[in-house]
C-alpha cells in the first residue's frame, strides 16, 4: 500500500488539496445501480480463480523476500562482486539496496500481488511454476519461490522505466484509458491501479479488471483488491466532476477507511505492465556496468493521452537513494535534504512505496532520490519524535557506492546531520548529543569490492563528529573524530572478489580527538594477514605512528 511520496511531490507542492466534487462514500463494496450495459468492458478475470486466495501481508515470520538471485534476475551479474545467478555474492551497494528494499516491503506486498496476478491472468507468467495452474490455487505458506516472485514485482514500482511510466491525471482520463485497454486487451498488457489519501500517505495497489457504467457520469472501476481475497471491489468515479472514492480496510473486523480525490490531488494512478517487463535500470551499479546494457526503456502511453501524463519525470541524471530506517520514522523522525547554504536541495524527489496491508494506518518511510552533482546534508530531524529511538540509521545507495550511519540513539528534539560528497565518497556524521555511532562506506570496484565500518567512538555530552574518507586511487580509508575523548575505534574491513569473501575485524584502535586513523587497505592480502595502518597526528596525510592491524575474529 504505498508510493505516494515521490509521485505526489509535484502535485502536493502546488497545494492542490481542495475537493472538486462529491464522492461516493459507498465505493469499495458494490454500490447500487442499474445492470451494467453490454458496452461495459471486462477482463476475463475471476477474482476467485485469478486472484490469490491469501490476503496481502507484511514481513511475517517465514516469508522470504528478495534474494541475491532475484537481484541478479532484475539487473544481471553486474550486481555480483563474486559468482553469478544463484551463486552470486552481491557487491556491498547491491547488498544494501536489497536490505533496504526488503525492509520497505514490510508495509505490505500489494503492488507485487496486483502485478503478478494480472500477469498470470494474461499468460505472461505461468502459475504452474509456483505449484498450481491458477493464482487462486496457489498457497503462500512455505512457497518460497512465490514469495520471492511477489517481492520482485513489488520492487519494480520504484525502478526505471516502471516508475516514470506510471500515469496520473483526471480520474475521467484514467477511466477512458482503462476503457481503451479493456476494449482490446490482446493489444497490450494491462494496468495496476495505485491510490493514496489526500496527504500522500497509505498508498495501496490493486488490479484493474473491468468497468461498470452506472449512469452518464458514474463509472465503477472493478478491481481485484488483494486485501479482500475472492471479492470483486469497486472504485467509484464521477467523470463529470473528476472525483473518485474507494472504501477499504485490511480485514472485515476493522472500520473501512475512505480514500477519495479529484483532478487536483493527483492521487490516482495507473501503471502499465509493459513497463515492468522491460529491463529495469540498476540503481546501484557503477556507470560502466550501466552503459553495458542496463538501460531505461520507455513505454507507449494510451493512443489518446486522455489528459494523462507521467506521475513524475524520469531522472535527468544519476541519483543517490537515501533511506531512513522504519523505527526512526515510526517514532516521528524525518529527513531533510539540504544544500551547502542550508536550503532544500534542488532536484530531490521522494518515493513512499505502495504496500497496503493496513489501509487506515500503514505508512513506510519515503526514499529520497538525490542528485550527485554536489555535496549535501541529510538532517535527521527528531523534533517531532514521540519517544527515544535506540538504534536509528540512515543509508545512502548509489552507482557503485553505499554509505551511512547506524546505531544512533535519537532523543525527541534531536537534530543530527550526515554530510556526503558524491564526488569523493567522504561522509561526516555530526551530532550535538552523546552518541557512539557506526559510520560505514562501501563500493563495487571490480575485481575487488570493499566495505568498511568504524564504530566505538564516544562523542561527548556536547556532541562532535566522526568523518570517514575513502581514497580509492591510493587505496586508503581514513577516520577522524572531534568532540570525543581518546577513543578506541572498532574497525571492520570486508573484501569480496572472485577468490572469496574475506573479513578482518579489530577493536581498540587508538584515536585521539582531531587525529586521523589511516588504513592502507590495498596492502591487505586476505584472511590471516595483517594490514598496514597508522595515526596521522597533525592532519598532513603522513603517518606519524605506524600500526600493524591483525584480525581479532
Amino acid at each position: 500500500m504505498r508510493q505516494a511520496g515521490r509521485l505526489l511531490g509535484a502535485a502536493l507542492a502546488m497545494g492542490a488539496l481542495v475537493i472538486a466534487g462529491a464522492v461516493d462514500a459507498r465505493a469499495g463494496t458494490a454500490p447500487p445501480g442499474p445492470t451494467p450495459p453490454a458496452t461495459s468492458p471486462q477482463l476475463p478475470f475471476d477474482v476467485t480463480v485469478n486472484g490469490f486466495s491469501f490476503p496481502n501481508y507484511g514481513n511475517d515470520d517465514g516469508v522470504t523476500n528478495l534474494t541475491s538471485a532475484d537481484v541478479v534476475a532484475l539487473f544481471g551479474d553486474s550486481a555480483c562482486a563474486m559468482g553469478s545467478g544463484e551463486g552470486c555474492t552481491l557487491s556491498p551497494p547491491a547488498a544494501r539496496w536489497m536490505q533496504e528494499s526488503n525492509a520497505r516491503v514490510n508495509g505490505g506486498h500489494c503492488e507485487g500481488m496486483a502485478a503478478l496476478a494480472l500477469m498470470m491472468d494474461e499468460g505472461l507468467i505461468d502459475p504452474n511454476q509456483f505449484g498450481a495452474p491458477t493464482a487462486g490455487q496457489l498457497t503462500l505458506a512455505g512457497n518460497v519461490p512465490l514469495q520471492r516472485e511477489i517481492a520482485k514485482w513489488w520492487v519494480t514500482q520504484s525502478l526505471d522505466p516502471t516508475y516514470p511510466s506510471t500515469l496520473t491525471g483526471p480520474p475521467a482520463g484514467i477511466v477512458n484509458a482503462l476503457r481503451q485497454w479493456f476494449a482490446n486487451p490482446s493489444g497490450s498488457s494491462g494496468y495496476t491501479i495505485g491510490f493514496y489519501k489526500r496527504n500522500g500517505t497509505d498508498g495501496h495497489a490493486v488490479t484493474a479488471i473491468g468497468l461498470r457504467d452506472r449512469g452518464p457520469d458514474a463509472v465503477d472501476i472493478a478491481v481485484y483488491d488483494n486485501n479482500y481475497p475472492g471479492e470483486t471491489r469497486y472504485l467509484a468515479v464521477d467523470t463529470a466532476n473528476n472525483t473518485w472514492s474507494y472504501n477499504g480496510s485490511p480485514n472485515p473486523d476493522q472500520t473501512e477507511g475512505l480514500y477519495e480525490g479529484d483532478d487536483s490531488t493527483r492521487t490516482l494512478f495507473i501503471t502499465p505492465t509493459a513497463a515492468r517487463l522491460q529491463p529495469q535500470r540498476c540503481p546501484f551499479c557503477d556507470a560502466a556496468a550501466q552503459a553495458s546494457g542496463l538501460r531505461a526503456v520507455t513505454t507507449t502511453p494510451p493512443s489518446d493521452s486522455f489528459g494523462l501524463a507521467p506521475a513524475a519525470p524520469a531522472a535527468s541524471g544519476p541519483r543517490l537513494a537515501v533511506y531512513l530506517d522504519a523505527a526512526a520514522f515510526d517514532a516521528g523522525a524525518r529527513v531533510e535534504v539540504l544544500d551547502a547554504n542550508g536550503q532544500p536541495l534542488a532536484g530531490v524527489t521522494r518515493d513512499a512505496p505502495r504496500g497496503g496491508d493496513e489501509l487506515n494506518t500503514n505508512d513506510e518511510p519515503p526514499v529520497f532520490f538525490v542528485p550527485t552533482d554536489a555535496p549535501f546534508d541529510l538532517v535527521i530531524d527528531a523534533t517531532a519524535a514521540t519517544a527515544e529511538v535506540a538504534d536509528a540509521g540512515l543509508t545512502i545507495v548509489g552507482a557503485g557506492v553505499d554509505a551511512g550511519v547506524e546505531g544512533i540513539s535519537l532523543q525527541p528534539g534531536q537534530r543530527d546531520t550526515l554530510t556526503f560528497d558524491p564526488a569523493t565518497t567522504d561522509l561526516r556524521y555530526t551530532t550535538t548529543s552523546t552518541e557512539s555511532p557506526t559510520v560505514f562506506v562501501g563500493f563495487d570496484g571490480h575485481p575487488d569490492s570493499f566495505d568498511f565500518s568504524f564504530a566505538g567512538v564516544e562523542l561527548g555530552a556536547s556532541g562532535g563528529s566522526l568523518d570517514v574518507r575513502l581514497d580509492r586511487s591510493k587505496r586508503v580509508v581514513a577516520a577522524r573524530t572531534s568532540g570525543s575523548a581518546d577513543a578506541a575505534v572498532a574497525l571492520s574491513l570486508e573484501r569480496i572478489n572472485d577468490a572469496g569473501d574475506e573479513v578482518l575485524t579489530h577493536d581498540n584502535l587508538p584515536l585521539a580527538p582531531n587525529e586521523t586513523f589511516l588504513l592502507d587497505y590495498g596492502s591487505w592480502t586476505g584472511n590471516g594477514s595483517s594490514v598496514k595502518a597508522g595515526i596521522d597526528q597533525n592532519g598532513d596525510g603522513v603517518i606519524d605512528e605506524p600500526l600493524e592491524i591483525t584480525d581479532q575474529a
